[in-house]
């Protein structure tokens, strides 16, 4: 870029005067040498690795640079008294005697680059020093990446779902789980059925889009609705053979007792008293509600009741984040903080309690966003997705 440019030809032109002073006070030394040199000449025997860190030079720059100077017999090379590994460089007596005889062009040197500093309208080490401070603060690449992102801030909009945008919905989702897992069950569920799946149980779906494009979206669904869809997609996938799944109306279920579903044919529910469970076959589910669906399934004894009951918490209080993807085109733009603030704030206007969610620790960018987001670790979750493997919470 133009200002790395700049300085690197005034580099350039200053190396190569430094050349010309070099002769004329009737030194072999190349510019480049000078500063592992000075380092030698004031310090003393130093290692290699040191040198690199004082000077802010490579291990390999310098070790390179010493391999020259030792070729000039300037300096020789001893190995550690207590690590033979580690290697030590000091001046010799003709280095010695080449750093004696640099003094009056050290100070010669010095005098004229004050006298110069004096006619410039700017301190050009003290602009120097700013510089390094404030990069290693925020490096160039990530001021350039802040500008970036509010500038295609202006062009992107977090909004409501709308029926036209099902598709991306599906799509975008699919895209990211296809990427690093597998899509599972649930996940055809809510994506090809939002509406009945998501919106209608009292969720919000929230899309982002880049000049009217969808390149973003993210579900807040509620906890019971949740752990409601995902006890029947368990219990539908073990009460049916492999891979299939038992015909009943869609929803329906029949008359019983307080907190109990009647008896019905095979992948239906049996009945059972009050706080209690029937006999089932094999594979089949028996679940008792008290008033709201009971996240209770004995499924091929993959879970027992215990620790079913003991499943996502279901207060109405309490949302789940979930279905949130982002376009790899469009990555990098600050949409998953974008996203997750619009969900955050959706919670805020419905007084909510918390916000829980799952996700997979091999997604590093994505726990790092949640963490940002104000999301802690939470322990003991049990979950039907086989991709999860952490569970988080904000507390609002």
């Amino acid at each position: 870029m133009a200002l790395g440019s700049r300085l690197r030809r005034l580099s350039e032109r200053l190396t190569d005067q430094a050349g010309a002073i070099y002769a004329l006070y009737g030194n072999d030394l190349q510019p480049k040498w000078f500063p592992v040199f000075y380092v030698l000449a004031e310090g003393g025997e130093r290692s290699i690795t040191d040198i690199a860190v004082d000077i802010g030079h490579s291990h390999a720059s310098v070790s390179q640079i010493a391999g020259e100077l030792a070729e000039k017999g300037y300096i020789k090379e001893k190995k550690g008294k207590n690590d033979a590994r580690k290697r030590f460089i000091a001046l010799t007596q003709k280095g010695k005697a080449l750093a004696a005889a640099m003094q009056a062009q050290y100070e010669d040197v010095r005098t004229a680059v004050e006298q110069t500093m004096k006619e410039a309208n700017h301190d050009l080490w003290r602009a120097i020093e700013d510089w390094e401070f404030l990069l290693d603060r925020k490096d160039l690449l990530g001021r350039v990446q802040d500008v970036r992102r509010a500038r295609e801030a202006k062009r992107l909009r977090i909004v409501d779902f709308r029926p036209e945008h099902a598709k991306a919905f599906r799509d975008l989702n699919e895209r990211w789980i296809s990427t690093y897992f597998k899509m599972e069950e649930p996940d055809y569920r809510s994506l090809d059925h939002p509406q009945e799946y998501i919106l209608d149980k009292g969720g919000h779906i929230f899309m982002a889009l880049l000049d009217d494009k969808p390149v973003g979206t993210v579900a807040l669904i509620p906890m019971a609705a949740q752990s409601a869809a995902k006890a029947a997609a368990q219990g539908a996938e073990s009460a049916a053979p492999h891979g299939a799944m038992s015909a009943a109306p869609h929803g329906a279920m029949s008359a019983a007792p307080h907190g109990a579903m009647s008896a019905a044919p095979h992948g239906a529910m049996s009945t059972a008293p009050h706080g209690a469970m029937s006999a089932a076959p094999h594979g089949a589910k028996s679940v008792v509600a008290d008033g709201a669906a009971a996240d209770v399934v004995a499924a091929d004894g993959a879970r027992s009741a215990e620790s079913a009951a003991a499943a996502a918490p279901q207060a109405p209080d309490t949302h789940e984040l979930a279905k949130m993807a982002v376009s790899p085109e469009a990555q990098g733009l600050g949409i998953g903080w974008l996203l997750g603030q619009a969900a955050i704030e959706r919670a805020r206007t419905l007084h909510l309690r918390r916000i829980y969610l799952e996700s997979n620790t091999l997604l590093k960018p994505a726990i790092s966003l949640y963490y940002k987001l104000g999301f802690q670790r939470i322990v003991g979750q049990p979950s039907p997705y086989e991709r999860a493997n952490i569970q988080m919470e904000l507390v609002l």
